[in-house]
Parts: C-alpha cells; structure tokens; sequence
C-alpha cells in the first residue's frame, strides 16, 4: 500500500470512530415517551412512576422497541412542570424532542391541540393506520377519532378517551327520551327534561352561590377555524353573550325547578357512572337532585350541541413528534396503545376511565368487564386491595343500550385547550355574578374573554 494511501486510511478510520466521517451512523438514541397524566387514582398502591413502568413493560410484552424512556410529567410541582414544558418546547423547534406523546390533561404541553395539528407538529400517521397490527379502527368510537385529523396533514392525533356529559332520569319517571337533537330544541324546551342537559354540571354550592363544571363550549359545535390562513373564532361576541343569557336563565329555572321535574343526576358516562353511590359525583344544585346515585334503570340525556347532535371533549389522547427520527418505532407505540390487550392490561386505562370514556366501544359492557375483570386478576394479583378499578364497572344491560343510543348521537369532538377553558371560566364568572346580582351587567367580562380568545386563536 502507497504511504499516502495508508495515512488516508488511518485518517478515515479515526474520523469514523470519532463518529466524524459522513455517512457513519450515530448511536441512535432510546425511543423517547412523554407521559403527561391528570386525574388518576393515586393511593399507596399506585403512582406516576408506576403507571410508566407499567407501560413500558407493556409494550416489551407486545414486542415493541428495547430503548424506550418514558418521562412523566410532574403534576403537583407547578415550576418543575412549567420547567419540562419550556425545555420540550425549545427541543421542538430545534428539531428535536420526545418522539411520542401521551397526553391526559387539560393543562398541558399543547395549549390548543387543534392548532397544533394544524402547524403541522405531529407527524401523519393515515399510511402507517393502513397497517396497523393491533389496533381494531372499527372498535373505536369514530366520531371521537375524528377529532385527531388535521386538513391539512390527515390523521396525526389518536384520541384514547373522551368526556361524555349527560343527565339521568329513572326509566319509570321518564321512559323515553324527549325529542330535540339541537340546542334551540333544550331552549324552546317547556317540560323541563331537555333544558336541564344546559345547566352547570357536578355543581357545588360555596357561600351561596352554585358553581361547578360547565357545558358552555359544548354547546358549540364548532368553537374555531384552526388552519393557519384562516384562523379566527367560529361565533361572534353577540352569540356568546345570547349563548350565556340562555344558560343562565336554565340554572335559574333549574334551581327553582320550575318544571317539578322528578329526581335525576348529571354526570360524565366513566367508570363511577351509575355504579358508585358517592354524592360528590351528582347534581344537586337543588334539593330534587337525589344525594346518591341509584343502581337504577335509567333514560340519558346528552347536552346538545347548536350544531345538531352531541359534542364531546377528548380527555386524553396520542401522537409522535414530528421531528422524530424513528417514525416506525413511535407508531407501534400508538398502535399498540390503542389495541384491546392495554385496554385489558394498561393501568393507565384504569386511571383515565377515572373520569372519561376510552375509545374502545365495548368499554363497559357486561362481556368486557367478564374479560376484564378475569384478566385483570391474573396480572395484577396484589393491586387494589378489594377495590375494583373503574374499567371493572359494568352498566347494565338497559343502560348500556342507553350510552350506546347517546354515543351515536355524537356528531362533534372538541381538545380540552384555551379557548374551552376561556369559555368555562367565563360561564362561571357570569353565574356567580348574575346569582349575587341578577341585575348585573356582564358586558364587559364578557367582552374581555371574547378579545383574549380572538387573540389566542390569532396567535
């Protein structure tokens, strides 16, 4: 060999150890999960950390990645969470950052989850859902997964559960639902049964006045235009206001019961639904609402949106970073997230059906709660204590029928962001004036919400 050469090759080989020489593959980094969760049930037997070794166990089973770190997002440390999230943020516009996200909550990494998608910070998933191996996309709600596609990149978000908000009646007391499917059908409403889906929700009474969770944005079917060139709100300041008058006029009449309406509750169709006799988790913004929940028969009504049909939140949902380097990897994290084995094996499922629905249709079923149940035990032999875990709770038969009468009902699909927690605050500002001073003037709080939301859509 010529000297020159030699020194050539000698150059090269340090070049390619040093990881300098182009062309030479970088040790490629681990698969990297960002698990954000809210709401879950945490006792002694169950954590943060725990639900991330859970999952990761999970998918070693499945035959998923080796290298996967998953990250939880602290929830009780505001700074350190604030922290985490400028730090992803700063990674992902230099093109870095985690490759999945699991997001359950409200107040999260992503303020506006819509516009995100929108520019384009998910990666497209429509040709990997082509071949998915786990997930069965005809088991899955599909209104609720809709939500998850962006017009301009196709599907890049998959929704795992959603918040589904109704008002019971005992089937004795009201057989049947009353016709209507739109919100001018619960205004022009005169028996009383459709206008009380429109008032305050799991409300609590503080110093006399009746606050609580509120269906304002779902009385919306479409709150924003999200695509980047024609961003703005879908409903003017005039509409709100109008929107918010009736409502308001609703928990006045509700309160009153100007109806005489029998005994009934609202709540969210999840785990406790119907089945735990907790008070905390009824309406009872009067003294007709009953203090427990009854294992009864039962007619739902849904809050109808101005649109036609229902509108529900998604509560927790999936999706890869659009910087990731390791696409393949990433998706067999989804799909197998959204398969019938995690939502038989996955805690995580336990804590968001806490509070939501999972996608996955059967979730509450006789039959599933069988497989359930009888899985869950050969897993987990030591958990719980006695304590069935909320997936363990099974409508009955008729109710059942019921949720899944409402559920097709479903027609529009909202992520839980700004311009929803804008619209809830801002309801129960409006309520807690109105109930101290009927004659209040609102104009002005409602007018500074509406410009901060023109502005936050803008932005």
């Amino acid at each position: 060999m010529k000297k020159g050469a030699s020194l050539f090759l000698c150059a090269a080989l340090a070049l390619f150890s040093l990881g300098g020489l182009s062309g030479c593959k970088k040790e490629e980094k681990p698969l990297q999960v960002l698990l954000e969760l809210n709401g879950a049930l945490i006792n002694d037997t169950t954590s943060d950390s725990m639900y991330a070794g859970d999952l990761a166990k999970f998918l070693k089973e499945m035959g998923g990645p080796e290298d996967v770190e998953i990250e939880v997002v602290p929830r009780y440390d505001e700074s350190a969470r604030q922290s985490l999230f400028t730090r992803v943020r700063t990674e992902m516009m230099a093109g870095e950052g985690p490759d999945v996200f699991i997001i359950d909550n409200g107040d999260s990494l992503f303020l506006t989850p819509e516009k995100n998608m929108e520019l384009g910070q998910f990666y497209p998933l429509d040709d990997y859902l082509e071949k998915a191996q786990f997930m069965d996309q005809d088991a899955l709600t599909a209104e609720v997964m809709a939500a998850g596609r962006s017009e301009t990149y196709g599907q890049v978000v998959l929704p795992l559960a959603y918040d589904l908000s109704v008002t019971c009646f005992r089937q004795e007391e009201l057989p049947e639902a009353p016709a209507g499917n739109s919100w001018q059908d619960v205004v022009d409403d005169d028996t009383g049964f459709l206008q009380v889906t429109g008032s305050l929700m799991r409300a609590l009474v503080s110093n006399g006045v009746v606050d609580g969770k509120n269906c304002l944005s779902l009385t919306f079917g479409t709150l924003a235009n999200y695509e980047s060139d024609h961003r703005a709100l879908a409903f003017t300041e005039e509409e709100l206001r109008e929107r918010i008058d009736q409502m308001l006029e609703i928990d006045t009449n509700t309160r009153k019961n100007l109806w005489k309406l029998p005994e009934f509750f609202s709540d969210g169709v999840s785990g406790n639904f119907g089945a735990w006799n907790y008070a905390s988790f009824c309406h009872w913004i009067s003294d007709i609402a009953p203090e427990n929940v009854p294992r009864a028969s039962l007619t739902m009504l849904p809050t109808y949106c101005d649109e036609g049909g229902v509108k529900v939140s998604v509560a927790a949902w999936a999706a890869i970073n659009a910087n990731t380097r390791r696409p393949d990897d990433a998706f067999f994290v989804l799909d197998a997230l959204l398969s019938r084995d995690a939502l038989l094996n996955l805690r995580f499922y336990d804590q968001v059906a806490y509070t939501s629905v999972p996608v996955f249709e059967e979730s509450y079923s006789q039959d599933f709660v069988r497989d359930y149940l009888r899985n869950y035990r050969e897993k987990h032999p030591t958990e719980w204590r006695g304590v069935s875990p909320p997936l363990a709770m099974a409508l009955s038969e008729r109710n059942f029928e019921e949720f899944t009468r409402i559920r097709r009902e479903i027609t529009h699909t909202q992520f839980r962001g700004e311009l929803t927690r804008e619209l809830s605050t801002l309801y129960s500002d409006c309520s807690a004036i109105s109930q101290r001073n009927p004659n209040a003037d609102l104009d002005k709080v409602i007018h500074e919400a509406y410009s901060r939301m023109k502005i936050e859509i803008a932005e």
